[in-house]
C-alpha cells in the first residue's frame, strides 16, 4: 500500500521505512553527510599534474604545453583510426606544426587528409591532443572548433613558440595567399 506524498498529498513511490518522501530525503541526506566527505580534497596526483600544465598553457608557458603530453588518456570508446591520430599529435612538440595530410600519410593512409581533420573534430581532448599544431596543405591555420577556434588555435601557436608559423598562416589566410611556412 502507498503512502501520500508529504508534498503532494499522492501516492508516494518509496519503499523504506519512512512515512513519507521528505523523511525518506532527510534519511538519505543524513548518510551522505556521514560517508561521503563533504571537505573538497586533493586531486591525485596524475590530475594535479595536468592542471597545472594548463595553467601554465593558458599563462603563456609553453613548458606546460610539453608537460600535457605525459597525461594519459581513457580512450575506451574511441575508434581505432582516431586513436591513432590523437597518439600521433600528441607526438608533435610544442612550437611544431604539421599538416592534415602530413599525418595521413604518416600513418600510412595516404589521401585521408579529411579524415584526419574529421578525428580532430571529434578530439575530446582539445589541449591534450594539440589539434592546434596542424595546419592547412596550403599552411594556412585551417579550421578550429569553438566561435573563435581559429584565433585560439593562432594564441597557442604563438604561447608555444611558433608565433612566426601563426603570423604568416594568419596573413596567408587574410590576404588570399598560399604557400605557408
Amino acid at each position: 500500500m502507498s503512502r501520500p506524498s508529504a508534498s503532494t498529498g499522492a501516492p508516494s513511490r518509496a519503499s523504506s521505512a519512512e512515512a513519507t518522501d521528505a523523511e525518506t530525503a532527510g534519511r538519505i541526506r543524513r548518510h551522505l553527510e556521514r560517508e561521503a566527505p563533504t571537505r573538497p580534497s586533493e586531486p591525485p596526483p596524475g590530475i594535479a599534474r595536468a592542471i597545472e600544465a594548463l595553467q601554465a598553457l593558458v599563462a603563456g608557458d609553453s613548458a606546460g604545453a610539453a608537460a600535457l603530453a605525459a597525461v594519459a588518456l581513457d580512450e575506451r570508446g574511441v575508434p581505432e583510426f582516431e586513436r591513432r591520430v590523437y597518439r600521433h599529435l600528441r607526438t608533435i612538440g610544442p612550437g611544431e606544426t604539421t599538416t592534415y595530410g602530413a599525418i595521413a600519410a604518416r600513418l600510412g593512409e595516404a589521401g585521408a587528409a579529411q579524415a584526419v581533420g574529421r578525428a580532430m573534430a571529434r578530439n575530446p581532448w582539445v589541449l591534450l591532443v594539440p589539434c592546434h599544431r596542424v595546419l592547412a596543405g596550403d599552411g594556412t591555420l585551417g579550421g578550429c572548433r569553438g566561435p573563435d577556434g581559429v584565433e585560439q588555435k593562432r594564441r597557442l601557436l604563438n604561447v608555444e613558440g611558433a608565433g612566426a608559423v601563426a603570423q604568416l598562416a594568419l596573413f596567408s589566410e587574410r590576404f588570399g595567399g598560399g604557400g605557408g611556412p
